[in-house]
């Protein structure tokens, strides 16, 4: 009986290690995310909420980001600028309205701009600089560097099920957009005219 115990004993740090050596490592799944995101791009709707400090405005764009960083965006909330659409290739940005566009800048010049902040976020995750990955209340949190100096913003992304469902970008300490992600898909690579999507969530 004593030499049973004495094994079970044995047994149980064993299979605590075990356990814990099955929780992947956070960085690791940040790094999986990007490489998923590489192969693939991604579609995703974002409500956004942006502290202009005097006021705050809110509205849900839906977001499809290609692998090569170029970004649509449709308006679908609020009701008075649903279908508005833009498009982001590279740091040219164009604004959409009736089959018109019409440039409003270089994604350079505009800081963290409301209808910039789902470019700036994709682009953070494919290329920023990775500063911290960790579990935080049940939460995979990754937060990002992007640009240098007085240009850098901070991204904070936290994923649940290896898809993304909320951000903040800051920049200069201060959060200036709040993101919640919903309906986060990548979006495979066309093959023979037909497009198939993976749901992350």
């Amino acid at each position: 009986m004593r030499n049973k115990l004495a094994v079970l004993f044995l047994a149980i740090p064993a299979l605590l290690c075990a356990c814990a050596g099955k929780q992947a490592d956070p960085a690791q799944q940040a790094l999986d995310f990007r490489q998923a995101l590489l192969e693939n791009g991604c579609s995703f709707e974002a409500e956004i909420t942006a502290d202009f400090e005097d006021y705050v405005c809110s509205f849900t764009l839906l977001c499809e980001d290609s692998p090569d960083g170029g970004m649509q965006m449709r308006i679908l909330a609020p009701e008075t600028l649903a279908g508005i659409s833009a498009r982001v290739e590279g740091e040219q940005a164009k604004l959409v309205f009736d089959d018109t566009e019409a440039a409003f800048g270089t994604l350079s010049g505009l800081g963290i701009s409301p209808m910039a902040a789902p470019a700036r976020l994709a682009q953070a995750w494919r290329s920023g600089y990775i500063r911290f990955s960790g579990a935080e209340d049940g939460t995979l949190h990754v937060t990002y560097l992007c640009g240098y100096g007085e240009d850098e913003i901070r991204v904070d992304t936290w994923f649940s099920d290896s898809a993304p469902m909320r951000a903040e970008l800051s920049c200069d300490g201060h959060t200036t957009v709040q993101i919640d992600v919903t309906d986060f898909k990548l979006r495979k690579a066309e093959t023979n005219n037909e497009s198939t999507q993976k749901n992350m969530g």
